[in-house]
């Protein structure tokens, strides 16, 4: 799960797959703040 929705990110969804989104402008901070979450449920 991460913090990626309507107010902190911009995507763009394809015509031919309405499922896929491609993200075009993310808040780095999220990105970061989610890895660093991740690296610590594994140690």
């Amino acid at each position: 799960m991460t913090g990626l929705d309507d107010i902190t990110s911009t995507y763009e969804e394809a015509a031919d797959r309405p499922n896929r989104r491609t993200y075009t402008e993310v808040d780095t901070r999220l990105i970061l703040a989610d890895f660093f979450a991740r690296l610590q449920l594994h140690a």
